[in-house]
């Protein structure tokens, strides 16, 4: 559910990120509810994601993010730096998927390292 921005004559954009997608064909459609319990349909769009993903390989989502960061595949001591270099955060991933909030995080590039339990380590950028 997005919440709507009312009556208005403008253009307004909306999005919604479908956090937990799976391999295969996708069946998407918008519900547009009005104030007085009406609601429309949009047209059904098909997407077919094949989500492949090697073992070892981080995968962070949205990117760009706004609210919540998704973290697949990222088990292992996670550190979050600035452009410049500084620790933003640094927390533990002990599940297969993470998610955190980053709401609060000026916009920016910030760069995520893991550095797993084989010490091995995995970066991947992440806009704000």
């Amino acid at each position: 559910f997005v919440q709507g921005k009312g009556t208005t004559v403008e253009t307004q954009d909306y999005s919604f990120l479908d956090d937990a997608p799976v391999s295969g064909i996708q069946y998407y459609r918008l519900k547009q509810l009005d104030f007085d319990g009406q609601f429309e349909y949009s047209d059904i769009i098909v997407i077919n994601a094949e989500l492949r993903m090697k073992n070892d390989e981080l995968l962070v989502f949205p990117n760009p993010v706004q609210e919540r960061l998704t973290i697949v595949n990222g088990q292992g001591a996670a550190t979050l730096y600035n452009a410049l270099g500084q620790v933003v955060q640094q927390f533990q991933i002990a599940n297969e998927q993470f998610r955190m909030e980053v709401s609060g995080l000026l916009e920016g590039i910030y760069t995520l390292q893991v550095r797993r339990a084989d010490g091995t380590v995995v970066v991947q950028q992440v806009v704000k």
